[in-house]
């Protein structure tokens, strides 16, 4: 977001024996009623919505919405200054970022990621993504401090 913080919101969906369903096999209908909630629950009172992009993981579908300009006044001195501490990885695919959001190489998908399997599945679809550092995306995480 362009050094602005973010909310993130993050949704998981599972069977009725706990286990995980991939966000790639998700319904448009479920993608929708998730954004849905996340919109009503999460996030109705709290950032700049013109500021915003949504993406999935394998295992999660998730909104990073930057702060406003007031959140960002209310920050402790200094917090703009202290540096990136575990970045999360890339995204597996970008759903969507409003005309204002910055379309910033860190926040791309890897283009060859290793897929390390989720711990505790054996789901082919349950995968992390280990960027391969090689490509744009990658270096551009490795650059601010994303693990």
């Amino acid at each position: 977001m362009s050094g602005r913080p973010v909310w993130l919101a993050s949704m998981t969906r599972r069977k009725e024996d706990g286990r995980i369903i991939p966000t790639g096999r998700w319904s448009p209908a479920q993608m929708r009623a998730a954004r849905k909630t996340i919109y009503e629950r999460v996030l109705a009172m709290v950032g700049d919505e013109t500021r915003e992009r949504g993406f999935r993981m394998n295992a999660t579908f998730c909104v990073h919405r930057a702060l406003s300009d007031a959140e960002i006044a209310a920050l402790p001195d200094g917090w703009m200054d202290m540096p990136a501490i575990d970045v999360a990885g890339g995204p597996i695919e970008v759903l969507w970022r409003t005309p204002l959001t910055v379309d910033a190489p860190s926040t791309r998908p890897c283009a060859n990621p290793t897929r390390q399997p989720l711990p505790g599945t054996l789901d082919p679809d349950l995968w992390l993504p280990i960027d391969c550092g090689a490509c744009d995306p990658c270096r551009a995480r490795a650059a601010c401090g994303s693990v």
